[in-house]
């Protein structure tokens, strides 16, 4: 590890997030960066996901980095490297917040099926609590406008637009409430 900080392979923010571990995590850690690109920033995350996930599991960093569902796609060749990892850094996110990841997933499958029209976006309150919902829209001339807030007006007055909004706050197992 000293010598990829040395020669620019580890970062010394990554090196520094490493250094509280064991030597055991630090080397699990160390050794999935070397197979993916992650940027500094997610990898400083995916140490901080690990770490959290271990402590509240009873297990250590590296112990969580061999759940099956990594090493299955830590092992997948077939697959583009930069899907994988973002596939490890979900899978691990999921873990660390289930419930919030559920509502996620529940709420881009329930947005798709809203019909809203291309370019346009529905945005939920940041961890899905308050009230304060956004509407992204991109559009070409005033006539586009017009015609991509009519049909957005057609779709937020069908039932299916209000139970993604009051699908705010429930989660799967019907408790109330998203945090962790």
């Amino acid at each position: 590890m000293l010598d990829a900080l040395a020669d620019g392979r580890l970062h010394e923010r990554t090196a520094s997030a490493l250094v509280p571990l064991e030597p055991t995590d630090r080397r699990a850690l160390f050794a999935l960066f070397g197979e993916f690109s992650f940027s500094v920033s997610v990898q400083q995350e995916i140490i901080e996901l690990a770490a959290e996930i271990g402590r509240r599991e009873g297990m250590t960093p590296a112990e969580v980095l061999r759940a099956d569902t990594i090493v299955a796609l830590r092992g997948d060749e077939r697959r583009p490297a930069r899907h994988r990892a973002g596939e490890i850094r979900r899978y691990l996110q999921g873990r660390r917040t289930p419930r919030l990841t559920a509502r996620r997933e529940r709420f881009l499958e329930e947005t798709q099926e809203l019909g809203l029209p291309s370019g346009v976006r529905l945005v939920p309150p940041p961890y899905f609590e308050g009230p304060q919902w956004r509407l992204e829209c991109t559009f070409q001339g005033g006539k586009n406008l017009a015609r991509t807030l009519r049909t957005v007006a057609l779709v937020a007055e069908q039932p299916n637009f209000q139970t993604v909004l009051e699908g705010q706050g429930r989660v799967e197992d019907g408790s109330e409430g998203v945090m962790e």
